[in-house]
């Protein structure tokens, strides 16, 4: 306390040209301790060859450190190769974006709050849920996991008039009518959810799951010592019995109700009851986009799921979280690849 009100008279006895020059100094402070915060810590590594000798080597035009590595003697700084690469806007603009996203607001909304066009910010969006898709890749499932298919009508929704690359396959649906369309002819998204909250979620391609889409989606996904749920689906039960040593329970469906099947039995704690409500809340988190492309869907899914898992944390810092995912090597997209994604994505 003490030292507070003698650093108080000192200020107050300097002059103005001194004061901004301290004032300029700890504004420098903050500047440097919120970028430490935002996810632009010193590299470890060399993003192009994994070469941990580094060494500083000046800074750009903007201030920031650059850094050379001693084995490929290529230079960088901790940014480069990242979904913020070659952005002209400061981390603080992308954390005040990440938190909108997360908020789910709407894309006008976060092109006013940052200062952005809404194109650059529905750009920033798909950088942002591209590299939260690829860190997909590394879940891993264990314990009790339920797993099941949903399926997604398919949409092309987009301006396709001035498109060199793509030809609407079909005439365009009727409002309503593309929900009445045949399993064979809707996307399948391939859910599973741990007991503990764990989750995944990818679409796998168009229609019913094959014995390679399920490869893709659970090789190494599940360990060997879990169990898994799921309901008759004879896909699902060739591809566990053959090709993997995970123990595999399928529930039967109750009678038939008027040429449908009700829901699947439950057998005390064995049950996919937690994987439809899972199904019910994906569907309920993509209706607030108003229709999603289903070339953009696995985006989607991969922001549902982000959030769905962090939330089973007890340190609940979503968009800080984010910020530090995208900031990292080798998270960079470029906007143009988005106009070459195909209009439904096909793992196999």
């Amino acid at each position: 306390m003490r030292k507070s009100h003698s650093l108080i008279n000192t200020l107050e006895s300097l002059d103005g040209n001194e004061l901004r020059k301290i004032s300029d100094i700890i504004l420098n402070m903050l500047q440097n301790m919120d970028c430490e915060e935002t996810g632009a810590s010193t590299p470890e590594v060399c993003p192009k060859c994994n070469c941990s000798n580094l060494a500083k080597f000046g800074k750009d035009k903007h201030g920031k450190q650059r850094y050379r590595c001693n084995g490929c003697h290529s230079t960088f700084i901790s940014t480069s190769f990242s979904v913020v690469s070659y952005s002209r806007f400061d981390l603080t603009i992308w954390k005040r974006y990440i938190e909108l996203l997360l908020m789910g607001a709407p894309l006008a909304k976060c092109a006013e709050v940052c200062g952005i066009s809404v194109k650059t910010a529905f750009h920033w969006r798909h950088k942002i849920l591209y590299a939260l898709q690829k860190d997909q890749n590394n879940r891993v499932l264990a314990g009790i996991v339920e797993l099941d298919e949903m399926y997604v009508p398919i949409s092309y929704k987009g301006n396709h008039s001035k498109s060199s690359h793509f030809v609407m396959p079909r005439k365009a649906y009727k409002r309503g009518s593309d929900n009445k369309a045949q399993i064979g002819s809707k996307a399948c998204v391939m859910c599973a959810i741990e007991r503990n909250g764990q989750t995944y979620g990818e679409v796998l391609g168009k229609g019913q799951p094959t014995t390679a889409m399920l490869s893709h989606a659970f090789n190494n996904r599940i360990l060997t010592d879990s169990i898994v749920l799921s309901d008759k689906s004879s896909s699902i039960g060739y591809y566990f019995n053959n090709f993997t040593t995970i123990e595999l329970i399928q529930l039967e469906a109750h009678t038939v109700v008027k040429g449908k099947y009700g829901p699947p039995e439950v057998r005390g704690a064995m049950h996919i009851q937690t994987v439809n409500n899972l199904h019910y809340r994906i569907r309920s988190f993509l209706r607030r986009y108003n229709g999603v492309a289903t070339k953009y869907l696995n985006h989607y899914l991969a922001l549902f799921i982000w959030v769905e898992n962090h939330n089973t944390l007890e340190d609940n810092t979503p968009e800080k979280d984010v910020l530090n995912h995208i900031t990292q090597a080798n998270t960079h997209i470029n906007r143009n690849s988005f106009a070459l994604m195909p209009p439904i994505p096909q793992v196999a």
